[in-house]
């Protein structure tokens, strides 16, 4: 991030691709008058450079594509990606995403995808409640108790204790995926 926008949100996504075109626009404006110099004086008199500007990276364009692509998978497709990271995203030198490293694929069903779709709104709302039916009765995941042994997960499930037991958090604080997943 430029020091430019340290304490501000950086430019929006129409912003920065009308920045981009009127940059691509006086490249093209320039370079026009130089092939022109160069076809004519610049025979006799040496050619003109033609000018090549760095384009700026549309960061916020780069990113509301890859949640609409991983979006598409998870909801459209039923299949995604599911080691998704910064190294496993290339940018082109002209501007377009690859995505790399499919070798981890997950699945997830019509219903997985809809109760997913649920969730994912129930966090936009902030409807902890509903977050927490979704997550324990919808998806499967369990809670944690505390039990004479120790943080033992409320079923079967579960692989280990919550990270700090120095403090007792309520049973739903942490949240163990069924192994069925």
């Amino acid at each position: 991030i430029n020091a430019e926008y340290m304490g501000r949100s950086p430019p929006s996504e129409a912003k920065m691709n009308a920045h981009i075109a009127l940059i691509k626009a006086q490249s093209r404006c320039a370079n026009c008058l130089r092939w022109l110099y160069n076809q004519t004086a610049g025979r006799l008199a040496g050619p003109m450079h033609y000018v090549r500007p760095e384009i700026p990276i549309n960061l916020v364009g780069i990113l509301n594509l890859l949640v609409h692509v991983h979006s598409y998978q998870l909801f459209h497709d039923g299949v995604f990606n599911a080691d998704p990271h910064p190294g496993n995203v290339l940018l082109t030198p002209d501007g377009r995403l690859g995505l790399i490293d499919f070798g981890q694929v997950g699945r997830l069903s019509a219903e997985e995808r809809i109760d997913f779709a649920e969730l994912i709104l129930a966090l936009k709302r902030k409807d902890k409640s509903e977050v927490v039916h979704i997550m324990k009765d919808k998806m499967g995941y369990r809670g944690w108790e505390r039990q004479e042994r120790g943080w033992q997960p409320t079923s079967s499930f579960g692989a280990s204790p919550p990270p700090s037991t120095s403090r007792c958090p309520s049973p739903n604080a942490t949240l163990a995926r069924p192994a069925s997943f």
